[in-house]
């Protein structure tokens, strides 16, 4: 490959955040430019973070990148002379074929010009929806994705699924159809096709145990690009025709998600729950339940190698827990989502009270414009059928947020009640819940909590596998008004060295939140909580969150 570099910019970043780049140029042909970030970094690299290929037509003008990337205000390096912590760049390659926006076979450097060093610009944060199938993404969170956009987001769409057969194109096209039009008015380049297979593929490679091994469907790798204008993300971010098709295993799966999310870092993500469905909590569809569980994979891993990336996990429901769900007449149609009756949702261990609600607004679409949208799912939807019941005049989710670095540690202690369930590890699952909690009415909510095996003393221990700096600390006293802790010790332990402790005095009885904040963030990497003392039988906690 022989690339050319028509301008190369030093620069110094100093808001950390998503950014856009523009530039003007002047040509006399059609060409197709590369523009790339790099990040300095102290060993007098680079690193390349961003790279978009951009169309140039003839004449003069200003480009943009269309797309927005995030870059930290990071120190700058006494080989770039103390001012400079990233070069920007626009080049094209002289051999490589761009694809159908520019046609193929080389390209002459010489008749186009950067007239002006690229600027970057600071952007709003980004929000992403990753669905498995199209239509999914209109079904749980149309009003969101037309909020965010409304907002001056970038708003991500991203389709894990290519339902490979005679309609394959056309349902992919449809969804351009109807993100790019319905008052959803997302821009097409942030419509993502990630090109795996349906039903057979994704759940089965997330639960192998041979992070390599193919699980094809139809066929058994992503499609690349089609002549239609339809490309998958591999194709769009690994060099076009020059990168092969991702084969259907678990390691491409998650080295995609993780790219794409690393790529723009989203404050907010929007998916599907792996809790939905009947008869055992299950969703219906294993993609449904995969997508969760993949993109909950890659959050934790970017959160411990990121450290300071906290994004919120957004989780919602196709499939209720009757074939009711989510509602089955023209009261219900119109009627918010609801638990119980006709539209029952009692699905363990979501907690519908938990539930973060988004409401119609003026900043949002109209109950019948996200009927609209639906419906221009011709094949999917028709009028009157149970997927138009999703119009309602709300949305809602369930919210992760890694702020919590509880989510990503390994848990011990010094017992538990390994016969009822009430293992150490339910503390840090997100659900604040356990025996007497009424909320979860299928008898199980005491599965939600950490008790010890017996006694009214014990410890919890938190590993994080390395050193995070740790604001504050929430704990939650079991829900039963019999069992309560009276007084504990909170001590922690920093890799390479440090530990300190304080002492905690009773928590609320009711398992409402207790909070210990520091006065500055305090570095550990590991957290331990020893109950000294208790009230009642069986003492130990409904959860504990480290927040970073």
């Amino acid at each position: 490959m022989s690339r050319t570099i028509l301008r190369a910019t030093d620069v110094r970043v100093t808001q950390t955040g998503w950014h856009n780049l523009t530039f003007n140029y002047t040509t006399s042909a059609a060409h197709t430019v590369l523009m790339r970030v790099f990040r300095y970094t102290s060993s007098n690299g680079r690193e390349l973070v961003f790279d978009r290929r951009v169309p140039c037509p003839v004449g003069s003008g200003t480009l943009t990148t269309g797309d927005v990337f995030y870059l930290e205000n990071i120190p700058t390096f006494p080989n770039q002379g103390g001012n400079f912590n990233y070069q920007v760049n626009v080049e094209f390659d002289t051999t490589e074929d761009h694809g159908p926006a520019n046609a193929p076979g080389p390209v002459n450097a010489r008749t186009i010009t950067i007239t002006t060093n690229p600027i970057l610009t600071r952007m709003n944060d980004v929000h992403m929806v990753v669905v498995p199938h199209q239509d999914d993404e209109t079904l749980l969170f149309a009003q969101t994705m037309a909020a965010a956009v409304r907002s001056n987001r970038v708003c991500k769409v991203v389709f894990m699924i290519n339902a490979w057969g005679t309609t394959d194109w056309s349902r992919m096209q449809e969804a351009i159809d109807v993100l790019t039009a319905n008052n959803l008015n997302i821009p097409r380049r942030d419509i993502v096709f990630m090109g795996y297979g349906d039903w057979s593929t994704l759940e089965p490679a997330f639960n192998s145990s041979n992070h390599n091994q193919v699980f094809p469907s139809n066929r058994d790798r992503t499609f690349g690009h089609y002549t239609g204008g339809i490309f998958d993300f591999n194709f769009l971010h690994r060099r076009g025709k020059q990168a092969a098709p991702r084969l259907y295993t678990r390691n491409s799966i998650v080295g995609d998600l993780n790219d794409i999310i690393n790529t723009y870092r989203p404050s907010e993500i929007f998916t599907t729950s792996k809790h939905e469905g009947t008869p055992n909590t299950s969703e219906l569809h294993p993609d449904h339940r995969a997508t969760h569980n993949f993109v909950d994979l890659v959050l934790g891993s970017l959160k411990r190698s990121l450290k300071t990336y906290s994004p919120k996990m957004n989780s919602s429901i196709v499939w209720g827990a009757t074939s009711e769900y989510p509602g089955n007449t023209s009261n219900d149609f119109l009627n918010p989502f609801a638990q119980g009756g006709n539209q029952n949702i009692s699905i363990k261990p979501l907690i519908w009270q938990n539930r973060v609600v988004r409401t119609l607004g003026t900043n949002s679409i109209t109950r019948s414009q996200k009927l609209n949208a639906l419906l221009a799912y011709v094949s999917q939807i028709s009028p009157g059928d149970w997927l138009s019941l999703f119009a309602k005049n709300d949305e809602y989710y369930w919210v992760k947020d890694f702020a919590n670095i509880g989510f990503i540690s390994t848990v011990t202690c010094s017992s538990e009640n390994v016969s009822t369930g009430q293992f150490a590890r339910n503390a840090v699952n997100g659900v604040v819940s356990g025996f007497g909690d009424t909320r979860i009415i299928d008898g199980l909510n005491h599965q939600q909590e950490w008790v010890v095996s017996s006694g009214i003393t014990g410890w919890i221990e938190l590993n994080f596998g390395e050193n995070f700096s740790v604001k504050q600390v929430n704990l939650y006293d079991r829900l039963n008004t019999t069992d309560n802790v009276l007084s504990g010790t909170l001590s922690w332990q920093a890799a390479g060295g440090g530990a300190a402790a304080i002492a905690v005095g009773a928590l609320p009885a009711n398992g409402a939140r207790h909070t210990i904040t520091f006065p500055s963030p305090v570095t550990m990497s590991r957290l331990r909580f020893d109950i000294t003392n208790s009230a009642g039988f069986n003492t130990g906690l409904a959860e504990i969150e480290v927040i970073t």
